[in-house]
């Protein structure tokens, strides 16, 4: 009998802290190897180990996984083992095993977060079993069908001559038929014809195979051969056979069945792939580039003068072009009618003098300068500047076409009739008149300082309504009084009084009033002193036809768009209106609207406000907004610089996990039911860790940054009693957030502890027992962490007690950080149903 075809490999495992390995899916990789260990002869993964309650012992056999080498059908562990032969080594090479060689064995074990090395290797020896061991029934590579008995050959030796042969019962010595041995007669088997008489002729029989070529390319040869060896059929079979494996190697990378061209002829091919169609590998420095074929690429490989190309390069008035009849390239003048342009502008530079003068029978008529087109002048100022007399059908002023001149107040069209105004008028005092009374001064529109106005009263063109308004600023020293005067045709119309204080007012006066065409209106200024003090510095009359409700508005010919001032009688509100609908309002109290007929603030706008791209910010345009195009970001002046009105923070992790990813992704200590949108645990030992979640990567964060932490915690209670304590490790230390159960008026403290597989609740005079275990809960936790600094907020949804921390030093934010559960006391049930978790840098 044979040993059994596998090896036995025991032991324990024990973590850093001397803690059991305690975990359901822990995966070994076997390597057998020279006994030098350069030479890898088996390799051997086997998965699915359950060491969870095994106080980290374990017993795994070698010889029952997946091999991963050899990958050949034929293969027995103990092959392995047979020494005065060559193996073949893992990747390449080979190895000779002398007679007494020993063999090495290195193993690796993966613990849920990483592979694991157990070292140093062991030497195999002999166990009891080897005394009957497999390799004892071969000698080298020769198996026991292989080997003949001693005692099995004749005793005597055979004469010259003679062999030896088996005559069905023994083996015995008999002549040679090449020697002088006579061969008396032969038989004929199956398939074979023997003829002849005193000498015989033995040849084959033919079969009913066709003569011919067996196999191609894309096929190989398949056939039949009986008992007695003959071909009884044959014929050609397509190939579809096993992927080929292994490592590339030469120019090829990776393994096949999917290699890589890494290089061509030994240069290496760049990792870049080509972007655009027409892109060839083109050989740069010292790699294989994707790239376009340049005329510098043509012209490097021959000669620039007297071969290919005519020169070196061709005139900025040149083109490059081919010339089929001498196979080179040359350069030509460019040369282009008239008539083939057809589109585009042409620079005013490349114009000739002359054509900047348009001529009529020689002299000039139109002028053309700077953008600046003249008629009749030669040193146009604008766009079209005419010097004389135009003619036009229509003419158009920002879409506005008109075929005649609109008459003032005519139709439904009101207008602004006339508006006279001057400003910084002389001071000095005017003379006193009787008119008012003994001590008020006078002064008429068109004597008033000697203001230079354009005209000095307004004559009304049509009957109608108007709106009669007159103004005046003065600047006195003392009070005084002040009165503005509307006089229509020479008599008294309106008029106000007011007291002036020092400073710079304005005294205004207005009414309304029918008037009839051709009446004549002026105003009068009177003040109390010989004149003001502090001189006049602005007077002005408005006269501004209304529509037949008595109200002001400036409108189109079909009414529909207009700016309307009182739409009721004192309604003193402004509107504009297109299309027939309003579209800005201004309310008495200033609030401007747009889109709405009532603003509730200074500007209220119903609808999108687009900004524009502001270029200065200083202290006058403080408080302005504006739209940064090239940012697409809206920004604000804050009086020096443009500034982001809400900066965006750079996330730098955020994922949210539901029950089914924390049961399948999470590193788990307990193994979870995943049920009803839950990924459920319970403890059996008290404070045991349930899961962990890793969170960053090592160096993701700064040692030295401010980062802000949320975390949303959303558990369903299960039982009566489950606290629970949620900690952010960095490997060592843990902050821990302990959370007593609903039924406690407490929600929890902070704690500090170092990473372990257990957590110590500690002990707390709150009550335990809630009234219901079916409620549930959500969880938000806050953190600041800074320079490994961590203050920290906790609320729950509908509990009114926060808990609030600050932890000093806690925390290595440079290292990998985690989450970590642990569950109070045995049996407690937990059910997750999510967790999400962000973290932003604050800039």
């Amino acid at each position: 009998m044979s040993s059994p075809q596998s090896l036995s490999y025991q032991g324990r495992i024990l973590k850093s802290d001397g803690s059991p390995l305690d975990f359901n899916n822990v995966s070994f990789l076997f390597e057998i190897t020279s006994s030098d260990g350069t030479c890898v002869l088996y390799r051997e993964q086997k998965d699915a180990v359950n060491m969870q309650n095994s106080n980290g012992v374990f017993d795994v056999s070698i010889g029952n996984g997946s091999r991963l080498f050899p990958t050949g059908p034929v293969f027995s562990l103990s092959d392995v083992f047979v020494n005065g032969v060559s193996h073949a080594c893992a990747g390449s090479g080979s190895w000779m095993a002398a007679s007494i060689a020993d063999r090495q064995l290195k193993v690796q074990f993966h613990d849920g977060s990483g592979w694991r090395i157990i070292s140093p290797a062991n030497v195999i020896r002999s166990v009891p079993f080897s005394y009957t061991a497999y390799s004892a029934q071969k000698i080298a590579d020769k198996t026991l069908n292989d080997l003949l008995l001693k005692n099995a050959v004749p005793g005597t030796a055979c004469a010259a001559g003679q062999v030896i042969s088996w005559d069905g019962n023994s083996f015995t010595c008999v002549t040679d038929a090449g020697g002088a041995g006579v061969i008396t007669d032969i038989l004929a088997g199956t398939g074979i014809s023997a003829t002849g008489t005193d000498s015989k002729t033995v040849s084959l029989t033919n079969t009913t195979v066709t003569p011919g070529a067996y196999g191609s390319a894309t096929q190989v040869p398949a056939i039949t051969v009986d008992a007695q060896g003959r071909l009884t059929n044959a014929s050609s079979v397509s190939i579809s056979g096993v992927t080929p494996g292994g490592f590339a190697s030469g120019d090829l990378s990776g393994s096949y069945p999917a290699p890589t061209v890494q290089k061509i002829q030994g240069t290496s091919v760049s990792s870049t792939t080509p972007s655009a169609v027409g892109q060839v590998l083109r050989y740069q420095t010292s790699q294989w580039t994707p790239a376009f074929l340049g005329l510098a690429d043509i012209k490097s490989i021959v000669s620039p003068f007297g071969g290919a190309f005519a020169s070196a390069t061709c005139s900025a008035a040149e083109s490059l072009y081919y010339q089929s009849a001498t196979d080179t390239f040359k350069c030509q003048s460019l040369s282009i009618d008239a008539s083939q342009i057809t589109a585009g502008v042409i620079d005013s530079a490349r114009l000739p003098a002359s054509a900047m003068l348009w001529q009529d029978a020689g002299t000039g008529r139109i002028h053309y300068d700077a953008g600046n087109v003249g008629i009749g002048t030669a040193s146009p100022s604008y766009k079209l500047d005419v010097s004389g007399e135009a003619n036009a059908q229509k003419i158009c002023i920002a879409g506005d076409c008109r075929s005649s001149w609109p008459a003032a107040g005519s139709a439904s069209t009101t207008p602004l009739v006339s508006r006279l105004e001057a400003s910084d008028i002389s001071t000095g005092a005017y003379p006193a008149t009787t008119e008012f009374s003994p001590d008020l001064n006078i002064a008429t529109l068109n004597t008033l300082g000697g203001a230079n106005l354009a005209a000095d009263r307004v004559d009304i063109p049509s009957d109608g309504v108007y709106l009669l308004e007159a103004q005046a600023t003065f600047c006195p020293q003392t009070t005084h009084y002040s009165v503005v005067k509307i006089n229509v045709n020479g008599a008294f119309a309106q008029s106000s009084t007011m007291p002036i204080a020092q400073g710079c007012q304005t005294t205004t006066t207005s009414i309304t009033k029918s008037l009839t065409v051709g009446d004549k209106v002026t105003m009068t200024l009177y003040d109390s002193q010989n004149g003001p003090t502090g001189g006049l510095h602005r007077i002005a009359l408005t006269v501004i036809k209304l529509n037949s409700a008595g109200t002001t508005v400036l409108g189109d010919a079909d009414g529909n768009t207009k700016i309307e001032v009182e739409r009721s009688t004192n309604d003193d509100t402004l509107r504009l209106v297109t299309a027939g609908t309003d579209r800005m309002t201004v309310l008495s109290n200033g609030k401007v609207g747009i889109g709405t007929a009532t603003p509730a603030a200074a500007l209220d706008v119903n609808g999108a406000v687009k900004l524009g791209t502001a270029i200065s910010c200083d202290a006058t345009a403080e408080g302005s907004m504006r739209y940064n195009s090239t940012r697409k970001l809206m920004e604000f002046c804050n009086g020096s610089e443009w500034a982001l009105l809400n900066p965006p923070q750079p996330t730098v992790f955020h994922r949210l996990m539901n029950a089914k990813w924390i049961c399948d992704n999470g590193v788990h200590s307990l193994t979870p039911t995943y049920t009803a949108d839950r990924c459920d645990y319970t403890v059996i030992s008290t404070g045991q860790k349930l899961t962990q979640i890793p969170l960053t990567t090592a160096g993701q964060l700064s040692a030295t940054g401010t980062y802000h932490l949320k975390i949303r915690y959303h558990q369903g209670i299960l039982t009566a009693d489950n606290d629970i304590a949620i900690g952010i490790s960095d490997g060592t230390t843990v902050v821990v957030f302990q959370r007593y159960d609903s039924a406690n008026n407490m929600l929890g403290l902070w704690n500090t502890t170092t990473e372990t597989a257990t957590y110590g609740f500690p002990a707390t005079g709150h009550s335990n027992n809630p009234t219901t275990s079916s409620n549930w809960e959500t969880l938000h936790m806050d953190l600041i962490l800074k320079n490994g600094n961590i203050w920290a907020s906790t609320k729950v949804e509908g509990n009114v007690t926060p808990a609030r921390g600050f932890m000093p030093t806690a925390l290595n934010l440079n290292n990998a950080l985690k989450l970590i559960f642990w569950g109070n006391d045995i049996n407690e049930s937990y059910g997750i149903y999510s967790i999400e978790v962000s973290i932003v840098r604050d800039e």
